[in-house]
């Protein structure tokens, strides 16, 4: 089962508007739902899809008495359903995407109360702000199809029906379709300083993403001949460093929205010097999973999450045919890490606190040579820093 909205942007002169045929399009009233009825359009040729709303927003604009009308409406000719698609599940979904129409038709109506217009700028002034809340819309509706879909899991659709409707109530001081403006005075406003939809925080901005990483690891003893990064002595050529790949995603819809993160890092070879004359490469991997919350979000463009999983992975010595080991760990972690997306990219710090709990002794390698120089034990419990740089597939709606 599938559903299909489409979006029509309407600029109509107030002689237009008045004009139109009443009995074609329905203007959104929240004491009255849509019915199956109301979809007379006939289906599409060659469609797939099961229904389809055709929803649009229309503004008209009146100089002379200065007031701006603006409606969600619902054209019944260009919608339409199969019958085999006539159930309650399916109209409540395309209800709600005419309930996120006259969300932002009264987001919209809010915007042009708090603007101040030059007179001779209205016009232009009044579509600047209108597309600048069209092209959120249109992010929103994406998202709900996405999130919820189409309508098909019924918890995430549970979740945005009431969010949604909650938010409707928060403007509904906003309903009147009609808005009296306000006239430029002695200080200049723009869009970015209008406030804007309290959706950003009820539905969040996540922004899951597949990320590169650089990062070192400090540990907290200095007992491997001195030879790693520590928090008393670091420098940034030292092992422990790595790169690897991140991958984040979540699991619950809320500003403080579930979170986890897996990740694969390749310690970067170094050479090191141990009892103070023998040379032996040293490399590895780390593997990473962790849950948790987003202790900071609903943001468009910063999240900052609280995390706690678990790393395992090896040390590996090699390069000395008389000096080839491993050092496998397995270390508890709990993780904060700060993410700040730009358009498409997403910067990260992750700071990583891990306790390893395996045991401290080196062991040979499959078939290596037995060795012939008796190590220092070596205990990984420490700090790691690991910046990202990341790709995100959801998008933030911008202000145009």
């Amino acid at each position: 089962m599938k559903t299909f909205y489409c979006i029509f942007i309407s600029f109509f002169f107030f002689s237009l508007v008045t004009a139109q045929n009443k009995d074609s399009v329905i203007v959104f009233s929240k004491d009255a739902k849509l019915t199956w009825l109301d979809f007379k359009g006939e289906p599409r040729h060659g469609s797939f899809l099961t229904a389809e709303s055709c929803i649009r927003i229309s503004y008209s604009v009146n100089e002379d008495s200065g007031k701006v009308k603006v409606r969600a409406q619902f054209v019944k000719y260009s919608s339409w359903h199969r019958d085999k698609s006539t159930n309650d599940m399916v109209l409540n979904h395309e209800q709600l995407h005419f309930d996120i129409a006259e969300l932002y038709a009264r987001e919209f109506r809010k915007i042009l109360s708090e603007y101040k217009f030059h007179k001779t700028r209205l016009d232009e002034e009044v579509a600047r702000l209108f597309n600048a809340n069209f092209n959120e819309m249109n992010e929103i509706e994406q998202k709900y199809d996405r999130k919820t879909v189409h309508g098909i899991k019924k918890g995430k659709q549970a979740f945005w029906d009431e969010n949604i409707r909650n938010q409707l109530d928060d403007l509904d001081s906003f309903s009147n379709p009609s808005v009296q403006i306000n006239w430029y005075s002695s200080q200049v406003q723009n869009a970015d300083s209008i406030s804007h939809l309290p959706l950003n925080s009820a539905l969040n901005y996540e922004f899951p993403s597949f990320d590169l990483l650089f990062g070192q690891k400090l540990l907290l003893s200095n007992h491997f001949y001195g030879q790693f990064n520590t928090l008393g002595s670091s420098s940034f050529n030292r092992p422990l460093q790595f790169v690897g790949v991140d991958f984040v995603a979540y699991f619950s819809e809320s500003p403080n929205a579930g979170t986890n993160h897996v990740s694969y890092c390749q310690i970067i070879p170094q050479e090191i010097i141990v009892q103070n004359k023998i040379k032996v490469n040293v490399t590895g991997f780390i593997t990473s999973f962790e849950m948790g919350k987003v202790i900071v979000g609903g943001l468009k463009h910063f999240e900052l999450s609280l995390t706690g999983g678990a790393n395992t992975g090896r040390l590996r010595l090699y390069g000395n045919d008389s000096l080839r080991e491993k050092n496998p760990f397995f270390s508890p972690v709990v993780s904060i890490k700060p993410r700040i997306k730009l358009g498409k990219l997403v910067l990260s710090l992750r700071l990583d606190y891990e306790y390893d709990i395996s045991g401290e002794n080196w062991r040979r390698i499959y078939f290596a040579k037995l060795p012939q120089v008796n190590l220092n034990t070596l205990n990984q419990t420490g700090f790691s820093w690991l910046l990202g740089l990341g790709y995100t597939w959801e998008s933030t709606p911008q202000i145009t």
